[in-house]
């Protein structure tokens, strides 16, 4: 998917992959410069999530989103989210590898309510991020969050993973990393 621009993207996300079922495979997919602006209501800008939360037995790999930009005017939500949306939904056997989040521009505008994460890439310890490559992001905040979300940018459970040169600016919580294993974490600026 590349050269697209999506106003006021509904639901779940202005982009979205989503399992639907158990046994789902997401494979080879590349996001790529595309402009989203203003997803509605809890929208992300994009996403790639377990949906229903408790879907088991998937592979979602090498899957590249790149160079896009997500501009919140008058939205509040989660910039790029992958993963599960709900930590508490036990699954089994899902398959998280070789994604990479690169050269994305997330920008918050001071008329924007304040915002949720920017970057998550949320697991419940039921499945790890391997090898996720999140890299060259430019995040810029109106400085408000809501204060239901954890951090800015937000990484949970990776392995053999590279978290790298992310500049966030004005942002309330910056970055947060639980349960990674093997993950260089280097040259990002809060």
């Amino acid at each position: 998917m590349r050269h697209n621009t999506i106003r006021r993207g509904t639901q779940t996300a202005g982009i979205g992959l989503f399992t639907i079922n158990d046994g789902a495979v997401m494979e080879d997919y590349l996001i790529e410069e595309n402009v989203i602006i203003d997803p509605a209501g809890s929208a992300s800008g994009i996403a790639v999530h377990l949906d229903p939360q408790e879907t088991s037995n998937c592979m979602i790999r090498r899957l590249r989103i790149l160079n896009n930009s997500i501009i919140r005017n008058t939205s509040s939500g989660i910039g790029i989210s992958i993963g599960t949306t709900f930590i508490y939904a036990m699954t089994t056997g899902n398959i998280f590898e070789d994604i990479t989040v690169e050269g994305n521009i997330l920008w918050t505008k001071s008329s924007a309510p304040p915002q949720s994460e920017f970057i998550r890439a949320m697991s419940n310890d039921n499945f790890v991020f391997n090898r996720l490559t999140v890299k060259d992001n430019i995040i810029l905040s109106n400085g408000s969050q809501d204060p239901a979300s954890d951090a800015a940018f937000q990484v949970r459970y990776s392995k053999s993973s590279l978290i790298s040169g992310n500049t966030l600016r004005r942002v309330v919580n910056g970055l947060s990393f639980i349960g990674t294993q093997g993950t260089n974490i280097t040259a990002n600026t809060a």
